[in-house]
């Protein structure tokens, strides 16, 4: 539905309550943010009349709210230690620089949002595949049979 007559691109953002929609418009050549009231009902129809002028010479205003977060649950990680990881950015492999490798070390690769990606078994040259990953940054974790956590953080290009 249309929420409001526009002349540019808008960047629409609704409230927390899901009540408003804050948006950018274009008032003969100048930037505005304004908000618009929803109807309870339907939140893809506007209610007459409730535009509200709150920023002239703005663009792209955003909600925030203040709150708590509840996270997945993670756990304390004793006996970990720093790693090195060369190269960085890398391409296809990874490889571990401390030596020397220890035999049935394990390896959890997690993106930023902690979901595991892959794991395997460090290679006896500590290196690992990483060529199906996508680019971007990751967090490699080793796990020995002694209960020694290794942590770093790589960049796959």
């Amino acid at each position: 539905n249309d929420i409001f007559q526009n002349s540019t691109v808008g960047y629409p953002s609704y409230s927390r309550l899901d009540d408003k929609i804050l948006f950018t418009f274009d008032d003969a050549g100048t930037l505005e943010v304004a908000t618009i009231n929803l109807q309870a009902n339907d939140k893809t129809l506007p209610i007459p009349g409730s535009g509200v002028v709150l920023l002239t010479g703005a663009q792209k205003g955003v909600w925030f709210q203040t709150g708590n977060r509840i996270f997945t649950a993670t756990k304390e990680l004793n006996n970990t230690q720093s790693i090195s990881l060369f190269p960085q950015p890398a391409m296809d492999e990874i490889r571990i620089a401390s030596t020397p490798i220890e035999a049935d070390r394990n390896f959890k690769i997690s993106d930023f949002t902690g979901s595991v990606i892959l794991s395997g078994n460090v290679n006896k040259s500590g290196s690992i595949t990483i060529s199906t990953l996508t680019p971007g940054i990751y967090v490699l974790e080793t796990i020995g049979k002694n209960g020694r956590h290794e942590v770093a953080k790589f960049v796959k290009q």
